[in-house]
């Protein structure tokens, strides 16, 4: 999974007979790994009061949430499209070379810089890069 997601599926052929999909790859994490995962329900609840509450288990966690703003991301609890999240991770990809983040929402194909998408989830930037593949590239800023 890691390996296949690593490739840029939005510079690949498309070749999807789903229009949600640009490939078959995205179409298959979707199926396969997205919806068994339940990635989804990952997010109904983030338990912010018990991290905070028990900081000896998750150290440093509060922090790196408040340095980036997720404070009231993780808060958010509303109902959501189950769907359209899976969606998401079936299709996002994360460019670290020139920091931009590529998905699909519908049939829509839709590419935001990462400083775009944090300003659109009401996120600060931290200078920690998440997606990085290295420890020498998460720490730059």
């Amino acid at each position: 999974y890691r390996k296949i997601r690593r490739t840029n599926q939005f510079d690949a052929p498309p070749n999807c007979l789903d229009p949600r999909f640009r490939t078959n790859v995205q179409a298959d994490v979707f199926s396969s790994v997205a919806a068994r995962q339940k990635l989804a329900d990952s997010h109904a609840s983030t338990p912010l009061e018990f991290i905070e509450a028990n900081p000896e288990k998750f150290p440093g966690v509060m922090e790196l949430v408040e340095s980036v703003g997720l404070g009231p991301i993780f808060g958010f609890r509303h109902d959501w499209n189950t769907a359209a999240i899976l969606h998401f991770y079936a299709t996002v990809f994360f460019h670290t070379s020139n920091r931009q983040i590529s998905w699909m929402t519908g049939e829509q194909e839709c590419t935001a810089t990462f400083a775009q998408f944090q300003k659109a989830l009401g996120m600060r930037a931290s200078g920690v890069r998440i997606h990085a593949s290295s420890q020498k590239e998460k720490a730059k800023t």
